[in-house]
């Protein structure tokens, strides 16, 4: 890791912004509906890349596309999704990050474009794009990162006849969960891209919302490191909690999901990843784990036992084919142990992973 202490601060203005030709989430729109003019507020967007407005009759609406809205004042524009994030939250990568990012971004993905081309695709077209999770997190603690994962504020709807064209092939889009996977597979060691939306709430329903919105988003992520999102056109790094950076370099998990607004199975993954990072050499705080006990480990309990065990295979065993599965779970009992979560494994865990075999 590099020796320098501080990162340079940047400064909002300093920043570039694509020009969006929709709505930015929290501008007033017009539409028409039965021959009537309404007007409202537009929120987001539901699976099939459907606006939603809060109508001026005070009720949430959902429209068939965004060519039935338009601005009601479009010299009038509400600023990108960190222009109201506080100061001090966005930086400037050391040298070596910036390198890194560099050299992982122009690598080709199958059958061709760079994930740099993808990025550049969709800003230009006017929408935001960010890398995050363990893509920066890796490369902030020192690292490197083979996976790219992108959020973006472009519906992915908007996106599909740029992606068909890129990638030689219509992409099988996950509406509920705002979700694409582009290029190989992890099982194939191919590079890919897992292209997705920035969340607003109840992923992977049919009432899902997705947004422009760094908070929203982050809530319904796992720990403050894997919260620091990358921005390859104006190199810089946001960490809207301001958290996320330290905790990336320091190897240190806190939890940022909000379990109030995740579901059953969502919320007893997290306690599943934990154990998985403590793996890797992560450590975490007491905070963290009196959180994870009070609002994440029971729902262990009401997880499906092939659940468990396909998603420890997909953590655990998919990610280090050449560790001994006897060596991981090893590894993972002990973390579990660590947790003060000895009984989780004993009655749930170790039985699930048993009967998969």
């Amino acid at each position: 890791m590099t020796e320098v202490t501080e990162r340079e601060i940047l400064k909002r203005e300093d920043l570039k912004l694509p020009n969006c030709p929709i709505p930015r989430p929290g501008e007033e729109v017009v539409w028409y509906t039965d021959a009537a003019r309404r007007t409202g507020v537009y929120l987001g967007y539901g699976p099939g890349s459907r606006p939603i407005v809060n109508s001026d009759l005070g009720f949430p609406d959902i429209l068939r596309s965004f060519e039935d809205i338009r601005l009601l004042n479009p010299e009038n524009r509400l600023g990108p999704i960190w222009d109201t994030l506080p100061a001090g939250t966005i930086h400037r990568p050391y040298v070596e990050e910036t390198t890194k990012f560099k050299e992982l971004l122009l690598r080709k993905i199958p059958p061709g474009p760079s994930y740099l081309e993808l990025i550049h695709e969709i800003w230009y077209r006017g929408f935001e794009v960010f890398l995050v999770g363990g893509t920066v997190r890796d490369i902030i603690a020192g690292g490197e990162s083979k996976d790219v994962d992108l959020v973006t504020t472009m519906p992915l709807k908007l996106a599909l006849p740029l992606l068909t064209n890129m990638f030689r092939g219509t992409p099988s889009i996950d509406d509920k969960n705002g979700f694409v996977r582009l290029g190989g597979t992890p099982k194939s060691r191919d590079p890919f891209i897992d292209l997705k939306c920035f969340v607003y709430k109840e992923p992977g329903t049919d009432q899902a919302v997705f947004s422009g919105n760094f908070d929203r988003d982050i809530r319904h992520r796992d720990f403050a490191c894997n919260s620091v999102y990358y921005d390859p056109v104006n190199n810089a790094l946001f960490d809207p909690r301001q958290r996320g950076i330290q905790t990336a370099e320091e190897r240190v998990l806190e939890v940022v999901c909000d379990w109030t607004l995740r579901g059953s199975y969502s919320r007893a993954t997290i306690v599943i990843r934990l154990c998985k990072f403590v793996t890797r050499g992560f450590t975490y705080t007491d905070q963290t784990a009196s959180e994870i006990h009070a609002n994440f480990l029971a729902d262990l309990d009401a997880m499906k036992t092939s659940q468990i065990a396909n998603y420890i295979n997909v953590q655990f065993f998919s990610k280090d084919p050449a560790a001994t599965r006897a060596s991981i779970l090893a590894a993972i009992e002990k973390a579990f142990i660590e947790l003060k979560a000895e009984t989780t494994w004993r009655t749930r865990i170790l039985p699930a992973l048993e009967a998969a075999g």
